[in-house]
């Protein structure tokens, strides 16, 4: 079975944004040293996804872009495209239109020279024609990126070029006039290579880098450092940064305080000087063409800022802003308020809010925790905010959540799925462990009996009994009343992560080492006893008649009888999702590269490149027609038919 599609073909020219966008997050481990002045490349085919079905949520935005009476959002569950005065959506674009997976982090509109999309993501970024709707790639395989992952982007559109800051190799510039590309990393002067925030000045002479330690000012005469330090806060810096018309620069601390650079000389506002100090730092802050600012306090009031008077007015709430991540001021002055359900607009000449969401997305999170087919052939989903089932319609295979919305579960975290043999389904939530069939609700929790309210694997033994593995432990339900297993029996007061029972053995996977329970008793299996190296054993799966295969934080384990083995191709990668099919074919989800599959020709790996929603994967199940369904950490759920 092959997966991977061709992925070189040619786009020149790349880039000249046009528009400032929201940072994102940034990421993992720091980079290498600048490398030298470079010509741009070729970028990568376009990715298609054929046989991938997504179910995402795109009303969790990351970043904005407006263009052409346009708003475009970068989502982790794809990018969007809403008509600015009516509201009424108008394009989603996933993995399955070439995007590199669905989670989008930055976003802009670039003319290139007609205008197109540009898109940062965690593997590189993606450009879509506006006129035609077709992607194009480009990662650090296929140009002269210096990393990957993607946290923000600015543009001087004047001087037509592009700032790209990363999660881990500093930052490159990408001057279209000359069609050359310039890096940047901590050997060259930079704080650190771990880029949270980019913010250019008005007259495109100063570029402000901001990280947890510090900011960097790039400008014509070198990099200058400003480590927090030497700004005078105690504590480390978030990625909101922001440069006003007068050449300020703005940050925010991770304690919410405010600060203010102005050249080379800082100040720290206080509690007193500003209404609901401080300010909410997930937010972040964004600079207004006429020289104030826009964030919000402690108290979740929009606060809009004069610098020059220190005063700041209210302008209230946001309607349904839950889970605000980032502000944006677009053309007009409009306010724009990106929350993980959807765009808050706000209209300072009228004082009226609007808003911007996908209503036709099911899921309400991207974050995939648990994947089962019940008795019925049905498959469930769990997510941290509810579970959901699938299945078919007319127009193809269809999202609904589980329970009412009075029920406990409906918005919370669903750890864990279990097929009762006899119908029905377990699940493992935050409240306890519930059964539903039908109608018919039964749940279990810590006043029953259970170890802890928050259970995270569930197993069914030979005998019939219910084994509940929780964050404080090991119980089990006869049907009827609760035995939780103590010390003296041999089960530590630590958090459970997998359950797996054949006929009367249950093995237990936590932190460090194995438990096996056989015969009425406990025996502790570590990396001397096994010959696996277990670290932290994240699930287990039956694999050929007796064997078992293991997914640990350090990699994949084979377990046969009493002696173990590590899996060469995939050691060192933390295992977080397995998955068999038929003839013993093997699917493995790790958490940073992607899905690997074997079958009788070896292991081929699948990443976004292939289709992926996302390459931290999750969740993983092979239903009984042979379709492998993909639970992701971060861009929702993928469902592949061969």
């Amino acid at each position: 079975m092959t997966l991977r599609p061709t992925l070189r073909a040619g786009l020149a020219g790349l880039i000249v944004l046009d528009l400032l966008v929201l940072a994102a997050p940034a990421g993992a481990r720091a980079g290498t040293a600048a490398g030298p002045t470079r010509k741009s490349p070729a970028a990568a085919k376009p990715t298609t996804a054929p046989g991938w079905q997504y179910f995402s949520d795109a009303n969790a935005v990351h970043g904005l872009a407006v263009h052409a009476g346009r708003l475009y959002a970068a989502t982790g569950g794809g990018v969007v495209a809403w008509d600015l005065a009516t509201g009424k959506v108008l394009k989603k674009w996933t993995a399955l239109d070439g995007l590199l997976g669905n989670r989008a982090d930055a976003i802009a509109v670039c003319p290139l020279p007609e205008p197109k999309l540009v898109v940062g993501t965690l593997e590189g970024f993606n450009v879509c024609d506006l006129k035609t709707g077709r992607w194009q790639s480009l990662t650090p395989a296929s140009s002269e990126m210096a990393g990957a992952s993607v946290t923000a982007l600015v543009a001087d559109p004047e001087r037509k070029t592009l700032y790209i800051g990363y999660g881990y190799a500093g930052v490159n510039i990408l001057d279209s006039r000359s069609n050359t590309w310039h890096h940047f990393a901590s050997v060259n002067g930079l704080l650190t290579n771990h880029v949270e925030g980019l913010a250019l000045t008005k007259d495109g002479r100063q570029l402000w880098i901001a990280s947890h330690s510090g900011v960097s000012l790039l400008d014509a005469r070198g990099i200058k450092a400003y480590p927090i330090r030497d700004i005078g806060v105690t504590t480390q810096l978030t990625g909101a940064v922001a440069a006003d018309t007068a050449g300020n620069v703005w940050v925010i601390t991770l304690e919410g305080q405010l600060v203010r650079g102005t050249r080379g000389k800082w100040r720290i506002y206080h509690a007193g000087e500003i209404p609901g100090y401080p300010l909410r730092t997930r937010v972040g802050l964004a600079s207004a063409p006429d020289g104030t600012l826009w964030f919000e306090n402690s108290r979740r009031e929009i606060c809009h800022f004069d610098p020059a008077t220190s005063r700041c007015l209210s302008v209230g709430k946001a309607p349904s802003a839950e889970g605000a991540s980032g502000l944006w001021v677009g053309p007009g002055g409009t306010l724009f308020l990106t929350t993980d359900d959807g765009v808050n607009a706000f209209d300072p000449r009228r004082g009226t809010w609007r808003s911007f969401r996908v209503e036709s997305d099911v899921l309400r999170s991207n974050r995939i925790l648990a994947l089962a087919e019940d008795a019925a052939g049905a498959v469930w989903i769990g997510t941290d905010a509810g579970a959901y089932t699938a299945g078919p319609t007319a127009s193809g295979i269809r999202l609904r959540p589980v329970g009412k919305p009075e029920d406990r579960f409906r918005r919370g975290e669903v750890h864990s799925l279990f097929p009762d043999p006899r119908g029905g389904m377990w699940m493992g939530t935050t409240s306890g462990a519930g059964y539903l069939d039908g109608a018919t609700q039964r749940w279990l929790g810590a006043q029953d009996g259970l170890a802890s309210d928050t259970v995270v694997a569930i197993a069914r033994d030979g005998r019939g009994q219910m084994w509940f593995g929780a964050s404080r432990g090991i119980s089990v339900w006869d049907g009827k009343t609760f035995r939780t297993f103590t010390v003296e029996e041999g089960v530590p007061r630590l958090p459970i992560h997998a359950l797996l029972a054949r006929g009367e053995v249950v093995w237990v996977g936590m932190d460090v080492f194995m438990l096996r329970f056989e015969g009425g008793r406990f025996q502790r299996l570590d990396d001397d006893t096994m010959g696996v190296e277990f670290e932290s054993i994240r699930s287990i799966f039956p694999y050929r008649n007796d064997s078992l295969v293991v997914g640990t934080s350090n990699g994949l384990g084979f377990i046969d009888g009493r002696t173990g083995r590590d899996d060469p191709e995939i050691y060192g990668d933390a295992t977080e999702a397995l998955a068999v099919g038929a003839g013993d074919e093997l699917w493995v989800g790790t958490s940073t590269r992607g899905l690997f599959h074997r079958a009788h020709a070896g292991w081929e790996r699948v990443t976004t490149l292939d289709g992926l929603p996302s390459n931290t994967i999750t969740a993983l199940l092979v239903d009984r027609q042979g379709t492998i369904w993909v639970g992701t950490e971060d861009a929702g759920l993928g469902r592949y038919r061969r």
